[in-house]
């Protein structure tokens, strides 16, 4: 399928070069066209590697098979989920190629790269450039919304008979609902 789309697979594992495999897979991480990372064992070293092509803000194709507990930290990035059977992956084929075809076609759009790193250091970067007085209410919002994420994505800890959602949310942000709506 890679073939279709102009491109030649080279797992990590058939890197045939001496010298050190890490730097050489490093390199590839980092100056190849198009990643894809399988997340489905959470493995460390896929992690590591995950991280490294988001520090370069480099567009990456995330696959998983179905019941992947994904980190919190990337839960909210789009992933493909496929099953591991013969109907799993004729269902699985098209929607990859079809991912393979945006990320090409979005290659050259920098302001479209959204991945946990590289908006962090963009937020950095912007609260920087404010003044001084407006600075510590901006990063104060934002680890308030950075904190969200993982609390709504444990939907364990929202337990629909003790309360509603907007009150679940608002309790997130460490206000009280009651003062919100009275006020």
């Amino acid at each position: 399928m890679l073939n279709e789309h102009g491109f030649e697979p080279l797992p990590a594992h058939h890197i045939d070069s001496t010298g050190s495999i890490n730097k050489q897979i490093i390199e590839k991480i980092v100056n190849c066209e198009l990643v894809i990372a399988n997340l489905t064992s959470v493995n460390p070293n896929v992690m590591y590697e995950l991280a490294i092509r988001h520090s370069f803000g480099k567009r990456v194709i995330t696959v998983a098979e179905h019941g992947t507990k994904l980190p919190f930290d990337i839960i909210d990035q789009r992933t493909i989920f496929y099953s591991d059977t013969m109907h799993g992956v004729d269902k699985f084929k098209p929607e990859l190629s079809k991912a393979i075809k945006k990320c090409i076609e979005e290659n050259e759009d920098i302001q479209n790269i959204s991945n946990p790193i590289y908006d962090a250091v963009k937020q950095i970067a912007e609260i920087k450039s404010l003044p001084e007085k407006d600075r510590n209410a901006l990063e104060i919002i934002l680890n308030k919304l950075n904190n969200i994420i993982p609390s709504l994505a444990n939907k364990d800890n929202y337990d629909n008979s003790k309360e509603t959602y907007f009150d679940y949310v608002i309790k997130i942000f460490g206000v009280d609902s009651k003062k919100i709506i009275n006020e």
